[in-house]
């Protein structure tokens, strides 16, 4: 495999383990990229190997069709308020009451945009639509036109998703907030969506940061039952009305999110001389304790930029893998895990003796905890994955190991060795394995060094039913 392959596969495979932690906090413009198009004879390839698939949605199928079209949903069909559950909270595909699948769909003009690596879904490059694909009737509508990207958020019956303002060159990033049943949507401008917890009951969005502190701000659900009858201030028939409590905390020195469950924020402060896990208790009048200290590199480096990837909240403790990339194609260095009693300053301890399940040291591990002992996982449970050699897909069970589903993705090549389309997401949500395709078009004129650009030719939406 020559280096230019090897380096898009670590990097795409990075961007697949990313897209599989829903709790984790995020930046909302954590990847940077660029795309491109197949061959005839790989585009039948890949029509013969989707046969078996539940349903394709491809992004022009929507076009050319109005809000009101789109629209003709009764109210109940796009979400049920008085029974809400949520499947993949934080994911790029949202589930909800098991029947429906939120997910943003680009437009045009960002089509055309150029990105490294061809990667798009959490960077703003222009207009999009926020879908919903009903999995029952297996087919998907328009909520609303706007200007979405990256990771979505259920918040009551509101999902909180970033959107941008500007070129794709020069822009501004804000929260915004769309309610699919009544269509409606807020614009917060001076904050943006970091984070969430996986039950729909917190969103986290962060102000400006100021140089010496920063601001975050946590919504909290509460549900306010209507008197049966009554309506909600939209005017609909709801018989309910969610109200949002806004808590704001600032942190001292640059904070980034870590993880949020059950009344615990957790973060890093990356303060100029230290870097330390901070847990605020929002159930206790937000409630600050410092866990302790970020575990230096085993390893002597000039990089010790420390990133948090995995996080488990479970029983008032926390579970973290911390790990450190190096070089420009932000190469896999080193790990460590960490655990904490939440409610315990000075308790956060290094996890050492791990059993490793693979030798592959090239990427991260990958844990679960079970009662209260955390393990080394081939995959998280419950998620995803995509081969992006082999083309296999399919899902890790309760156990962590891989259950394939089909084949037929991951990257292909022209003749002359360059990818023309490549996946760029996968997602298991309500018992669907929820893929993005890319056909790519190879923009050499916005290449940095060995870094390829490109642009989007066409994108598939995949739902595929896991049995």
């Amino acid at each position: 495999m020559n280096m230019k392959n090897k380096v898009f596969l670590i990097l795409a495979g990075a961007l697949m383990a990313i897209s599989l932690v829903a709790c984790n906090g995020s930046n909302p413009d954590e990847s940077k990229s660029n795309a491109q198009p197949e061959s005839e004879d790989s585009q039948d390839e890949k029509q013969d190997n989707n046969d078996d698939l539940e349903n394709v949605q491809s992004e022009s199928d929507n076009e050319g069709q109005s809000d009101d079209v789109n629209n003709q949903n009764d109210s109940d069909d796009v979400w049920i308020t008085d029974s809400i559950s949520i499947d993949n909270n934080g994911g790029h595909f949202l589930g909800v009451n098991d029947n429906l699948i939120y997910y943003i769909e680009s437009g045009e003009d960002a089509k055309s945009k150029s990105k490294l690596f061809g990667e798009y879904i959490n960077s703003y490059c222009g207009t999009s639509k926020l879908m919903a694909y009903d999995c029952d009737k297996e087919s998907s509508e328009l909520i609303k036109e706007g200007t979405f990207y990256g990771r979505m958020y259920a918040l009551g019956e509101d999902i909180f998703v970033n959107s941008g303002e500007g070129s794709s060159d020069e822009y501004t990033i804000f929260a915004t907030v769309v309610n699919p049943r009544t269509k409606n949507v807020e614009v917060i401008k001076d904050e943006y969506v970091i984070g969430g917890d996986s039950k729909g009951d917190y969103v986290v969005t962060e102000g400006e940061y100021n140089n010496e502190s920063t601001k975050l701000y946590v919504r909290k659900n509460e549900p306010a039952k209507l008197n049966e009858g009554s309506t909600s201030d939209s005017g609909d028939n709801t018989g309910i009305q969610d109200q949002y409590t806004i808590t704001s905390i600032t942190v001292n020195d640059f904070a980034k999110l870590i993880g949020i469950e059950d009344g615990y924020l957790v973060v890093a402060i990356h303060g100029e001389d230290t870097k330390r896990i901070k847990c605020y208790d929002l159930n206790d009048s937000n409630k600050e304790y410092d866990l302790g200290m970020v575990p230096d590199r085993e390893l002597e480096s000039f990089e010790n930029y420390p990133e948090y990837e995995q996080c488990v909240i479970n029983d008032g403790k926390v579970y973290l893998r911390i790990c450190w990339y190096e070089g420009t194609g932000h190469f896999f260095a080193e790990q460590a895990f960490v655990t904490a009693d939440l409610k315990t300053e000075g308790s956060l301890t290094k996890i050492e003796n791990l059993e490793a399940v693979d030798d592959n040291e090239e990427e991260p591990d990958l844990f679960k905890v079970e009662n209260g002992k955390i393990s080394l996982v081939k995959g998280i449970p419950d998620t995803a994955y995509l081969d992006y050699v082999s083309g296999d897909y399919g899902y890790f069970d309760k156990s962590g190991e891989a259950v394939k589903c089909g084949t037929g993705f991951g990257i292909k090549y022209d003749a002359d060795g360059e990818i023309t389309f490549m996946n760029e997401c996968a997602e298991l949500v309500n018992d669907r394995i929820c893929i993005i395709n890319n056909d790519l078009i190879r923009d050499s004129d916005n290449d940095i060094g060995w870094r390829y650009a490109y642009t989007r030719k066409h994108t598939d939406i995949i739902f595929s039913q896991i049995n």
